[in-house]
């Protein structure tokens, strides 16, 4: 329907905190690096599944990162963990 009428096309959501992945994605302890290569194909598939890299203009990668209080939710939290918050806070 979007397509169809010339919209702007949003993918929305594709990380949501403790939610859309398999209980054994989340079971596991990635290294940020793993995560990093996880997310880049996950979007791959995503936009090369049924053309959608050119149906999609923007992507919401993760969504609700922040709490209610306006602080990054933090990665370990299990009701609502954003495990790929290890991506970008990693100690270098």
């Amino acid at each position: 329907m979007g397509v169809e009428n010339n919209m702007y096309m949003i993918h929305h959501c594709l990380f949501f905190p403790n939610k859309y992945f398999p209980k054994w994605f989340w079971e596991t302890n990635y290294t940020s690096n793993e995560l990093d290569k996880i997310l880049d194909s996950y979007i791959q598939n995503i936009l090369e599944t049924n053309q959608n890299k050119d149906k999609i203009d923007a992507l919401n990668v993760i969504n609700e990162i922040f709490d209610k209080n306006g602080n990054y939710r933090p990665s370990g939290n299990e009701n609502e963990d954003v495990k790929w918050m290890d991506i970008g806070f990693e100690e270098g």
